[in-house]
């Protein structure tokens, strides 16, 4: 939430505010995730989930939802009701020129996958990513819940940690100065040092 308390700002095209930790933000950034990975598993993949199999997986949405700032309550958990929120969004959504590169970047197969290029691209992302590709057991064979885990760890609930920064952040940008680096620099020890 601290990384991201620095994207806040006004969107060129539009002209409104945008603050990447907004949940309605959150939510469109999960489902599109979400529901693009299910769709490419189905196509590329073994084919359609079961009933079950899927109820599963949007049931997994909604907890993986309680670890950003989006209310797991408003996580669509069957393909029509995607469909719906996607309806519902489609009036809204525009992309700019610089969008569109990231994106043909991002779809970019090639430059996404390897690990070397992820380790120069994003060195802490490789630190989790190669124990999956090199089938390295984990250290502890359990599953917490989003709660059991901020109770271990001692984080706050996301929808509420990134408040302050959000109100910090703003702050600096309506008297016209940039958004800080503050919860880049105090994430370092976690996420890796800053380029």
């Amino acid at each position: 939430m601290k990384v991201h308390s620095k994207a806040i700002g006004i969107e060129p095209l539009s002209g409104n505010r945008y603050d990447v930790n907004d949940p309605h933000s959150q939510l469109w950034i999960h489902l599109t995730a979400w529901h693009s990975i299910l769709y490419a598993y189905e196509r590329y993949g073994p084919g359609r989930l079961s009933a079950q199999d899927e109820a599963s997986y949007w049931a997994d949405c909604v907890t993986a939802a309680e670890l950003q700032t989006c209310d797991p309550a408003d996580v669509p958990t069957t393909r029509e009701g995607i469909r719906e929120y996607f309806e519902m969004m489609r009036p809204r959504l525009a992309g700019s020129e610089a969008a569109q590169s990231m994106m043909d970047f991002l779809l970019n197969g090639e430059v996404m996958f390897p690990l070397a290029i992820l380790g120069l691209m994003s060195p802490s992302t490789r630190k989790v990513m190669a124990p999956i590709f090199l089938d390295v057991p984990p250290e502890r064979p359990e599953t917490l819940t989003p709660p059991q885990a901020r109770e271990r760890y001692g984080y706050n609930k996301p929808s509420e940690a990134h408040l302050e920064w959000r109100e910090r952040q703003q702050a600096r940008l309506l008297v016209g100065d940039a958004p800080s680096d503050d919860g880049l620099v105090e994430s370092e020890p976690l996420l890796g040092a800053m380029a």
